[in-house]
């Protein structure tokens, strides 16, 4: 069973700032297996905000499932030091 993967128009911008190729690649390899497993073992829920993270390298990939809909959205891809405070938008 695998899950539909959308990108919130903030993922698609923080994704696009991603310069380096590999760690761009890096970062989609993990979203890209979301979707066949929406909480690997390396899942984290937050509890400050919304949402579930994984790591992608030194990027922070913040994310919210649906069950009922199957469906994983992408809401943020941040640098590791920026993904707690008001420095992702």
């Amino acid at each position: 069973m695998t899950y539909k993967v959308q990108f919130a128009s903030l993922a698609r911008r923080h994704l696009r700032k991603v310069k380096d190729k590999a760690t761009r690649d890096n970062i989609l390899q993990k979203i890209v297996g979301l979707a066949s497993d929406p909480r690997p073992n390396n899942v984290e829920k937050l509890t400050d905000v919304d949402g579930h993270r994984i790591r992608a390298g030194d990027f922070r990939i913040v994310f919210d499932i649906d069950d009922k809909d199957r469906t994983v959205s992408i809401l943020r891809i941040v640098a590791r030091g920026a993904v707690y405070g008001k420095k992702y938008r």
